[in-house]
């Protein structure tokens, strides 16, 4: 997007929708239709498209297994809180519960209980000394005991014990049933379901040894590992499986919630274990909507029967090859119809029972049909019933992405689109609304923050509306959030006191990153710095794309950083700290972890006395230094401009044409430094006048290489020289005098330009004259103010500038 004179790619004065850009626009617009997933109660967004069957299925699934993998189903966790709960004396903590520990702890507190009791029964109920509850309660019983509040337990023993259990509870594991069916192929969906259903109704059972005589020795034992097994289950959920009618040995994994089948589609749910042991109803709610939500959002159950016939008329022994099969065809539109699964259904069975089909399989067969009709009718009836649900939905996505409620004729524009497309165009209904959702995005009202001028000749205020979507546009780049939209209808955001708490809130949210992104990076020339290419990677091979990375985002996590602190706005050039990651520290030279460093959970830390290291405030970031040198050297010249022109807002007219190029690198300057180079430049009078006014503020940084690590010789093995005679005759050493000749001499000209640019970047237009009194007050306050950054977000935000808007015939006044 082109930039205003500023620098500011916001601006409504340089912006125009070109065809090329529309057309931008559309692809946008498609791909994030793309995401689009319709559910039971709406439409959502995934985080990949979901156009494909494979899409969908990738979508549904993975939410399945990320549930899977959050709970908590590690018996050394409950093992370790169960220690706990015996050991709360010796620990401090007497009053606590089993129930409040499992809570703090994050372990399920219903199957804590369960498991405890397992643990901690009674001797009388230990059972024979050759059953898994004996062996349990013996090795727990002399588990090592806590002798100081400060202990944490024998983690060494708790994880043996918690592989004991696992171990022992594989021993009295049910051997997997045998498909044998030979009227029907193996791999048939209906004889894998049988075998899936009795493995899943196996989980919280045994292997008991067999009692013909009613031993009361080998009853005992029975009881013992039935008890043991109800409580500790051969597997909490199953995530994957091989194909189910191999044996064991054979399977391939891999495939998530797969049922197991050969060459079809098909997902089935064991995780009964976790279901009824660990979730509590919440859990339990939310796993039922993931797996009702697997069915609606991919057909799975369509695209299940149609394998099922394919399968069976295509693979050995070709079940139905006969021509009584001839009316179902995998490629029938109507194959999942009602009439045609019926018939199916008796067609099947008698041919089964003509071959002599036993009546397991006959029930198994009878079985499949019945269930896969009922899914089938069941996601039918969802999807049809969700389409009103999901049409509403759109409407209020259009709301959010208007920024406002819908005008009454809004609403019945985007039926009508969606009627139409559906009644003229004959789409379907998905298709319909995937349409609808590209029509919303495409909204001039989606794109443009439009502020309807009023009739009359002077100002008026904004509507709350428009004012959320200016605040918010402001200092998140983004849409205003409930609280703002709630204000805003209330009709109290334009309160004094409700904007300044609104500020607040709003700065201190993650959203105003964005502030430091797109405010900073385009004021300082760095916002593409992630693509940033110039650097010579055989010559500054420890520039990686992570150090890269690293730069681009080192100046806004400052800037937001002092905006959440509301810290001085004079620390972006005379602070003493930063903040670094691993890769950013190691291009730095600063220790990792070192003494100085508070670490942050994304891998960033605040390193507080950067100074030792040569950094501190925005001066010697490598994201600046590195922009403003010239592939293999230094550019005292482009670092010095940076200074003046960004920094300090300073207008530098381009230089004359025909001007000779400086060598590329270091190594070409023969006898004479860059510093020297440049002395010899400014001596033509044409080009000292603006040399003479940036040069000096380069030439303090030449402490910093290239790509910005700090250095004492030069690319051509001469020593630096960072000494800079700043206009007005002052002088300074390095980074540190350049320091003090901004605050000391330019203060006033830095905070001057910093409200200058900040007030152009949240109205979205170019400065006029009368700015000017807010501009001045602006300063006044912060000067007043310690020139804390919030102040001065606040203060633009109350100016009536950013409150108003000018009529539509709109005369200033003489």
């Amino acid at each position: 997007d082109p930039a205003n004179e500023s620098g500011f790619d916001n601006s409504g004065e340089t912006l125009a929708m070109t065809p090329a850009l529309l057309n931008k626009y559309l692809a946008a617009a498609r791909h994030v239709d793309d995401h689009l997933v319709l559910n039971h109660q709406g439409i959502s967004f995934a985080p990949h498209p979901v156009v494909t069957d494979t899409d969908r299925d990738k979508y549904c699934v993975q939410r399945i297994v990320a549930f899977y993998d959050k709970q908590p189903t590690d018996l050394a966790d409950y093992l370790k809180t169960a220690w706990e709960f015996d050991s709360r004396n010796v620990l401090g903590r007497s009053d606590v519960s089993l129930s409040g520990l499992a809570k703090r702890n994050g372990v399920s507190p219903s199957y804590m209980e369960r498991f405890y009791k397992l643990l901690a029964g009674s001797k009388k109920t230990d059972g024979p000394e050759n059953g898994p509850l004996f062996a349990l309660r013996k090795r727990w019983r002399a588990m090592p005991v806590a002798v100081s509040r400060e202990q944490t337990g024998p983690t060494k023993e708790l994880q043996a014990l918690a592989g004991w259990i696992r171990d022992e509870r594989e021993k009295w594991e049910i051997p997997e049933l045998t498909i044998v069916a030979k009227v029907v192929q193996t791999g048939s969906q209906s004889m894998v379901l049988m075998k899936n259903r009795t493995l899943a109704s196996n989980r919280t059972k045994g292997k008991l040894p067999p009692n013909p005589n009613k031993d009361p020795q080998i009853e005992r034992l029975r009881r013992s590992v039935a008890e043991f097994c109800s409580v500790i289950p051969d597997a909490f959920y199953v995530s994957e499986r091989g194909r189910m009618h191999l044996k064991k040995k054979d399977r391939n994994k891999g495939r998530l919630l797969s049922a197991g089948f050969h060459l079809m589609t098909g997902f089935f749910r064991d995780d009964q274990p976790l279901y009824s042991l660990v979730l509590d109803e919440a859990g339990r709610k939310e796993l039922d909507r993931l797996w009702s939500e697997l069915d609606f959002v991919t057909r799975v159950p369509h695209r299940q029967f149609r394998d099922f016939v394919f399968f069976e008329r295509a693979e050995s022994p070709r079940f139905m090859k006969n021509e009584e099969f001839d009316f179902a065809r995998s490629e029938d539109k109507d194959l999942t119809s009602v009439e045609k699964m019926k018939r199916l259904a008796e067609v099947y069975v008698r041919v089964a029972k003509s071959r002599n089909a036993s009546p397991l399989v006959l029930t198994e067969i009878q079985r499949y049909f019945s269930g896969m009709s009922a899914r089938i009718r069941r996601v039918e009836n969802e999807r049809q019933e969700a389409e009103s649900r999901q049409l509403e939905s759109v409407l209020r996505l259009a709301s959010r992405a208007y920024r406002r409620s819908l005008e009454s004729f809004e609403r019945e524009d985007l039926l009508q689109f969606y009627r139409v497309q559906r009644d003229k165009h004959g789409l379907a209904h998905e298709e319909a609304i995937r349409d609808l959702v590209v029509a919303v995005l495409m909204s001039p009202q989606f794109s443009y923050q439009t502020m309807e001028a009023a009739p009359g000749t002077s100002t008026t205020a904004l509507t709350g509306h428009e004012l959320a979507s200016r605040l918010s546009y402001f200092l998140w780049s983004s849409l205003p959030d409930r609280q703002l939209l709630e204000l805003a209808s209330g009709g109290s955001l334009g309160r004094p006191d409700v904007l300044r708490g609104e500020i607040k809130r709003m700065l201190l949210d993650q959203r105003s990153d964005a502030l430091g992104i797109e405010f900073l990076g385009q004021w300082l020339g760095v916002r593409q710095f992630e693509q940033f290419n110039a650097v010579d990677r055989k010559k500054f091979p420890g520039f990686t794309p992570g150090v890269r990375r690293a730069m681009h985002q080192e100046p806004s996590r400052y800037f937001s950083h002092m905006l959440r602190t509301n810290r001085s706005i004079l620390e972006l050039i005379e602070g003493r700290h930063t903040f670094v990651n691993k890769d950013l520290a190691r291009h730095y030279g600063i220790p990792w972890p070192g003494k100085d460093v508070r670490g942050n959970a994304d891998g960033w830390v605040e390193v507080k006395d950067a100074t030792s290291f040569g950094r501190g405030g925005l001066l010697p970031m490598g994201a600046f230094l590195t922009t403003n040198s010239s592939g293999l050297r230094t550019s005292p010249v482009r670092r010095g401009y940076w200074v003046v022109h960004r920094l300090l807002g300073e207008h530098i007219p381009p230089p004359p044409p025909k001007v000779p190029d400086l060598p590329a690198d270091e190594a070409d300057l023969g006898e004479l430094t860059l510093r020297e180079v440049l002395a010899k430049h400014r001596k033509s009078e044409l080009c000292a006048k603006c040399h003479s006014r940036f040069d000096s503020f380069g030439l303090a940084f030449e402490g910093y290489g290239p790509v910005a690590r700090r250095r004492t010789v030069d690319g051509g093995g001469r020593r630096v020289d960072v000494r800079a005679e700043f206009p007005g005759g002052r002088v300074g050493v390095g980074l540190e005098g350049l320091r003090q000749e901004l605050v000391t001499q330019r203060r006033k000209q830095f905070v001057e330009n910093v409200v200058r640019r900040l007030f152009v970047y949240a109205l979205g237009r170019r400065l006029m004259l009368s700015d000017r009194s807010a501009i001045e007050g602006a300063i006044l306050a912060l000067e007043r103010g310690e020139f804390r950054s919030q102040l001065l977000v606040e203060k633009i935000v109350l100016s009536r500038q950013f409150l108003q808007k000018r009529d539509r015939e709109f005369k200033p006044n003489r």
